[in-house]
């Protein structure tokens, strides 16, 4: 099931143009923080075709960026402020979006799928599971021939994960984009483009009914929290580690 907040619209940005390249490509260049002010300014001046119509309506409106993840440093804030004339803050903890999971759903475990590792938050206790590269191997590492049996173990890695804690409920936060329905397309993990059956096969490991959401909107529930952010601005959320993922969190009353 499709988790949805209200006060979140997700956006799809790493294959951005910017300068020549897709924003994902400029992740580990000396230039990124720039590029990502590029694309920042460019989200609220002139809001990608390819955005929904609620999504280009409200990122003209943003008056703030907030910043997740280890990728983002005060650098990073301090290059969007120069470049697109906004204030921003940043997030520093790493649990803050699967503890805003966890408190959306006070009973479920929240399970926070990073690129490099899953951050889980249940009731009282917090831990951090590092991806496992052989059970659940990058996928641009995988030849096209051994991808079935890649997905396969991946999937079995990430249910035995979620059902080791035996939770009645499970919140699950993937890197990657959701079409309305929460069928997932393709990231760094081996499943397909996009891939219905990702989600039925986990339920049935598990046992027990499963939501999913972004990561990125997620990460913007959390900023709700960040006593910087303001309440009655448009504030477009960015989530910065292995790639770029974004969501806006719009005014709340």
């Amino acid at each position: 099931m499709r988790l949805r907040l209200p006060l979140v619209i997700p956006l799809e940005v790493w294959d951005l143009p910017v300068a020549g390249r897709l924003l994902q490509g400029w992740r580990s260049d000396p230039a990124f923080d720039v590029r990502l002010a590029a694309v920042a300014r460019s989200i609220r001046e002139a809001p990608p075709s390819t955005f929904s119509a609620r999504a280009r309506a409200a990122a003209a409106e943003i008056a703030h960026v907030h910043l997740v993840g280890g990728g983002a440093t005060d650098a990073t804030s301090a290059t969007i402020t120069a470049h697109c004339g906004l204030s921003c803050t940043r997030s520093a903890e790493p649990f803050a979006p699967a503890r805003a999971g966890a408190t959306l759903r006070p009973d479920a475990l929240c399970a926070d799928v990073g690129q490099t590792a899953i951050k889980l938050v249940h009731r009282d206790r917090e831990w951090r599971v590092e991806r496992d590269l052989v059970r659940a191997p990058m996928r641009d590492d995988v030849p096209d021939d051994q991808r079935a049996s890649a997905r396969a173990s991946t999937v079995q890695f990430l249910g035995m994960l979620l059902a080791s804690n035996h939770a009645t409920r499970i919140v699950l936060a993937l890197p990657c984009e959701l079409d309305e329905a929460g069928v997932p397309r393709s990231c760094t993990y081996c499943w397909r483009d996009p891939d219905p059956d990702l989600v039925p096969e986990l339920v049935r490991m598990v046992g027990c009914s499963i939501e999913i959401v972004n990561d990125a909107e997620l990460a913007a529930l959390a900023a709700t929290a960040h006593g910087l952010v303001p309440r009655d601005r448009t504030t477009l959320v960015l989530t910065v580690g292995f790639g770029v993922g974004a969501a806006l969190l719009l005014p709340r009353p």
